[in-house]
């Protein structure tokens, strides 16, 4: 960074350059697993724990790579910015950042996605839908990995991919990193004036575009697709010699990867508020500040089936209606998500100063949005409305005071009364906020799902033990965070279809928690000090009550059953020199 000042102006011209390795194995590439059961199992003992102890295993599955993911990629920034005093009580601040984002990749090209236009329905595998060897792939019939692609257009070392992959003749072009790299450019304006030049009272604004990269493990995700790894599947055989299972057979694989034309994460900022001088030498600061999250990623899958056809066919492996036959689950990243926070901030502080010194911070806000995280998966992939809700870690409201202030009792006595009672100061942390939206679901004959809305939740106080009728029909006595009687405000859909609820429908249970310390330090020596502290953390045992459970079919329904930790008391010497 360079900085040259030259009149009222201050300019900064700067950059930076990352280089990020990270070699990772794909998780669950690592061999294999056994499974005991007696059912269906012509060499079982008719008890699957004898069956473990004697070795005689019902199926047993192994990947055929320990598969690796090397991902490297580049990250250039500059930036040029200028801070001009335009006037005695004016300053504004102005510049621009470029981004060249490089997209993730593999140092030996071992990645693969799913395109749809690559998909041959004529050439796809089958799986058996019912019988003996439901929910396997048939043999023999299809192309394995029908849809998946490559990046590039060659293996860099051909010696590092296994053969099967070698011959698949499955690239692309697409980019190395499966999309593009991109070129962002974030430009950000901002003010701050001395209303009346008496540096008592600021008004302060700015706005700004910013932007995010994918996090590498998506990247890693798309190094465990077909064909780079491949699971065997053995029945009826023993642990002594695994590979001489009676029957071999494969299953339909899960894919989880990006879309080529996925883009940068961006959110759009601004902020207008004032400081203001206040008594006690304390500074109040207020602000409205507003983000707006575009481009941000979820993970939809896009071989889902709908309730009318799962339902239509209850008695054939899910597997087996699925649009794209050969695989389960098809999950790949997208950026089509929004968000929206709007939010007033308000605080009050007093640092730096004798006896007392403290910080509150309050907030207002609402956070809205179709995605609480990367991995957010739509509940149904052809409506993305009904996902737009209050996001999971949404708070509202939240007040935090900290503060630290040195006791009075005989500050001031030099004596020795006065350094083993005098002197201690008492410190603290105070925690306020409102608990998690959370989204109920429901069972129905098809799968567990959102339900239907009926009525308004009616919260009641889980601080108290009772008995109540739970979501089963049946009485369950607990701590109810709401009535959880069935049918007053979730019913089960049809099992032809979704059911209407949206996200976040409930409020959980807040905090309240209060730390608190009590320390104070003894002179040893010119140069060494030893300080005692008592700590309380959860000082007034506040119960912490964690989420309730939100299935609307259990017994369970609406009853807390966990909660934060109690209160901890620590105490502690420490030597300072």
């Amino acid at each position: 960074t360079f900085t040259w000042i030259r009149g009222k102006h201050q300019l900064k011209i700067g950059g930076l350059v990352i280089r990020n390795d990270k070699n990772e194995r794909i998780t669950g590439s690592l061999p294999g697993a056994f499974n005991f059961q007696n059912q269906g199992n012509s060499i079982s003992t008719g008890n699957p724990l004898f069956d473990a102890q004697i070795g005689n295993y019902f199926q047993y599955s192994e990947a055929d790579s320990d598969k690796f993911v090397y991902t490297r990629f580049y990250q250039v920034e500059g930036f040029v910015a200028d801070t001009w005093r335009a006037a005695k009580n004016l300053t504004v601040d102005v510049g621009v950042r470029y981004y060249r984002m490089g997209a993730p990749y593999d140092r030996y090209n071992t990645l693969s996605t799913f395109d749809v236009s690559r998909f041959d329905a004529n050439r796809a595998q089958q799986v058996i839908p019912s019988g003996v060897g439901a929910g396997e792939l048939r043999p023999g019939v299809g192309i394995p990995s029908n849809g998946l692609v490559f990046p590039g257009d060659s293996f860099p070392s051909p010696g590092r991919v296994s053969e099967r992959a070698r011959n698949s003749n499955l690239f692309s072009n697409y980019p190395r990193g499966l999309f593009a790299s991109e070129h962002r450019f974030s430009p950000r304006l901002g003010f701050a004036y001395d209303w009346g030049g008496k540096a008592d009272f600021v008004l302060r604004g700015g706005i700004g575009i910013f932007y995010d990269r994918l996090a590498t493990g998506r990247t890693v995700e798309s190094g465990g697709n077909p064909p780079f790894v491949r699971t065997v599947t053995l029945f009826e055989g023993s642990i002594d010699d695994p590979a001489q299972g009676r029957r071999q057979a494969e299953f339909p694989l899960a894919v989880a990867s990006l879309r080529p034309d996925i883009r940068t994460p961006e959110t759009y900022n601004w902020n207008l508020g004032f400081q203001k001088k206040m008594p006690f030498n304390s500074i109040l600061d207020v602000n409205y500040v507003s983000t707006q999250g575009r481009a941000l990623l979820r993970r939809p899958d896009i071989n889902q089936i709908s309730p009318a056809t799962r339902n239509a066919n209850l008695a054939v492996n899910i597997n087996s209606l699925r649009p794209y036959q050969g695989y389960t689950t098809i999950r790949l990243y997208e950026s089509g998500a929004s968000s929206s926070y709007h939010g007033l901030q308000a605080g009050w502080s007093r640092r730096y100063a004798k006896k007392l010194t403290f910080s509150t911070a309050y907030t207002w806000s609402k956070v809205l949005t179709d995605a609480s995280g990367d991995t957010s998966e739509p509940e149904n992939t052809f409506d993305y409305r009904r996902e737009r809700g209050r996001a999971s870690f949404d708070r509202n409201p939240v007040l935090v005071v900290s503060y630290i202030y040195e006791l009075p009792i005989l500050a001031n006595r030099s004596d020795l009364l006065g350094r083993f009672l005098g002197g201690w100061q008492i410190s603290g942390l105070t925690q306020l906020q409102s608990g998690p939206w959370l989204t109920p679901t429901i069972n129905t004959p098809t799968g567990g799902r959102r339900p239907d809305v009926v009525g308004g939740a009616t919260y009641i106080d889980h601080r108290n033990f009772q008995t109540l009728t739970g979501g089963n029909g049946q009485p369950v006595a607990g701590n109810c965070f709401f009535d959880p009687t069935p049918g007053k405000t979730f019913v089960a859909p049809d099992p032809n279809r979704f059911g209407n609820a949206g996200n976040s429908m409930i409020q959980g249970p807040g905090r309240h928690n209060w730390d608190i310390s009590l320390f104070k330090r003894f002179a040893i020596t010119e140069g060494m000090n030893l300080q005692f502290r008592a700590e309380a953390f959860n000082f007034f045992n506040h119960a912490q009550f964690r989420a309730p459970n939100m299935n609307a079919s259990d017994r369970a329904y609406g009853t807390v059953s966990a909660t934060g930790p109690p209160r901890l008391i620590q105490f502690g010497l420490k030597l300072l020199f």
